[in-house]
């Protein structure tokens, strides 16, 4: 159940908090709404107050993880299984049903096989293609702008902090 006030993640927007509810009326039906305000300003998303269907909350929207809960995935980040898929069009598709999801844990998935994929890329002085690049800025921004509120950092801070403890991690194993 959501309430005015939660802070909530969507798959489009990020973290955001619901700041009311309301009733409107399109073609003469009147439907409820949440009305979120995004918490961040983030250059790949508008500043505009986002409506989402009462009915349809649960599957726009969650609320945020703890810090628990992020700290844990961040943890689990190297046994994370990387996708591997060589052809452009199919693992377009793979990625575009996984990020419709909106798992928390596909998405960190698909930022790790991306990243992997980036970095592959450039070792050959290629870029990622737009297509993959366009997915990889968007899930960092959900995912980072999550783990970034959570953790009480700055969604720039949130590479580096996954860094950080993963080779802290690494070497304390």
């Amino acid at each position: 159940m959501f309430r005015i006030g939660d802070k909530v993640t969507t798959r489009n927007y990020g973290v955001c908090v619901i700041q009311d509810i309301v009733e409107k009326f399109f073609a003469d039906e009147k439907k409820t709404y949440f009305v979120l305000d995004n918490l961040y300003n983030n250059p790949l998303r508008k500043s505009i107050k986002i409506y989402i269907l009462v009915d349809k909350a649960e599957e726009q929207m969650r609320h945020v993880l703890s810090k628990k809960d992020i700290l844990e995935l961040i943890d689990s980040f190297n046994e994370i299984q990387e996708l591997k898929i060589p052809e452009f069009r199919h693992r377009r598709n793979v990625f575009e049903e996984l990020y419709k999801s909106g798992d928390i844990k596909l998405h960190c998935q698909l930022i790790k096989s991306l990243y992997l994929l980036d970095m592959e890329f450039k070792a050959k002085s290629k870029t990622l293609p737009f297509k993959d690049k366009e997915y990889f800025d968007k899930l960092k921004a959900t995912v980072y702008d999550e783990f970034a509120y959570v953790l009480d950092i700055l969604p720039s801070e949130v590479e580096d902090f996954i860094k950080e403890k993963l080779a802290k991690n690494a070497y304390e194993n």
